[in-house]
């Protein structure tokens, strides 16, 4: 089979990109070459191993080494369109807008709370019922965090926590806090 690679690249780069292995993670300091050595992998892929573009997920921390990589990738005449490469969290809002329809109450056209409108809504919730409760607001906001990462129905986390101190108003107001964000057609971060 052929190799395909940048000449320029040291051997532990060399060994990325030509890995056999179908998944590989590259961790490196700043300035390395870490989304050099992404781009020759994907050029390997789709030019000497026959992957289609589609088929290729490329993972990176920062927005600019995303457009970094698809603008190498486009200079060596790969289209791009197609290919998966972004940041994780974009990864996941184009996971949830092309399956956001599957979810009851929701579509693509979503927006994504962020803590700011988190909060906001949460203060709205408690003035709506006629709460005032300062610890209850911060607590209300960690618990809320706690049950979508617990992947749990309301009840099974309400006996898990039937040791909190209010644990049964904290559930009514995940509940009226998930119902609102259904509502605004919303997600926050913990989704």
């Amino acid at each position: 089979m052929d190799i395909f690679f940048d000449e320029n690249l040291n051997e532990m780069q060399k060994i990325a990109v030509t890995s056999p292995s179908r998944n590989i993670l590259v961790t490196a300091g700043a300035g390395s070459g870490k989304t050099k050595v992404l781009t020759e992998r994907i050029l390997n892929l789709v030019n000497c191993k026959y992957v289609h573009p589609e088929n290729i997920l490329a993972i990176t921390f920062t927005n600019k080494a995303s457009n970094v990589m698809k603008g190498r990738l486009a200079e060596k005449g790969l289209v791009t369109q197609r290919l998966w490469i972004s940041t994780f969290h974009s990864c996941c809002v184009r996971i949830l807008r092309e399956n956001a329809r599957f979810l009851e109450g929701y579509n693509s056209n979503f927006t994504i709370y962020d803590e700011n409108d988190k909060n906001k809504l949460i203060s709205q919730i408690l003035k709506e019922k006629n709460i005032e409760n300062i610890e209850l607001k911060k607590n209300l906001a960690y618990f809320i965090s706690v049950y979508k990462n617990k992947y749990q129905t309301i009840d099974e986390f309400k006996d898990e926590y039937f040791f909190e101190e209010d644990i049964d108003l904290i559930c009514e107001l995940i509940g009226i806090y998930e119902n609102k964000m259904r509502e605004n057609n919303a997600f926050d971060f913990d989704d």
